[in-house]
């Protein structure tokens, strides 16, 4: 770009977005971070030994996540035998709504949040512009795919959990 364009807002905008996406490529590491479970002992994404993590971002209040927990219940519990596990991040604010639908979806893995919505740093971390969203890493913590849904998700893990 000319140099009075990398100068401007716009500019400097599409910089730092350049940035943010290359930080969650496919081969990099994937971010680190700490965030409180369910029952308030804190966790960390590289603190979790499986083959691969999936790593789910979602809330109560996005009835396209609700949807999709469905869906991520019947991977859970087709492939947690194989080495996946997974790791909900929710972008609430309110823990109660928050472990309500935890229960309410029966989804039975690991969950945190930083009860920030979507202030929390791990929507920075991983750039995240919509939800649901999602990172699947390997056991090193290198990026395999992301923002997986359906078929595509389905089809990936057929493929790398023989």
């Amino acid at each position: 770009m000319d140099e009075n364009i990398q100068k401007s807002f716009f500019g400097k905008l599409l910089k730092k977005l350049n940035e943010d996406n290359s930080k969650i490529e496919i081969g990099n590491l994937a971010p680190y971070f700490e965030i409180k479970e369910s029952r308030g002992q804190t966790i960390s994404n590289y603190a979790i030994y499986a083959n691969y993590t999936l790593i789910q971002f979602w809330a109560s209040w996005c009835a396209s996540c609700q949807k999709e927990n469905i869906y991520w219940s019947k991977i859970n519990n087709q492939n947690m035998a194989k080495g996946l596990a997974i790791l909900g991040v929710s972008l609430d604010k309110n823990k109660k709504d928050w472990l309500e639908a935890i229960k309410k979806d029966k989804l039975n893995w690991l969950h945190g949040s930083q009860l920030q919505g979507w202030d929390s740093k791990v929507v920075d971390l991983y750039n995240i512009q919509s939800i649901p969203y999602n990172v699947l890493i390997d056991r090193f913590g290198k990026i395999v795919a992301k923002d997986l849904r359906g078929r595509a998700l389905n089809d990936e893990l057929n493929k790398i959990l023989k």
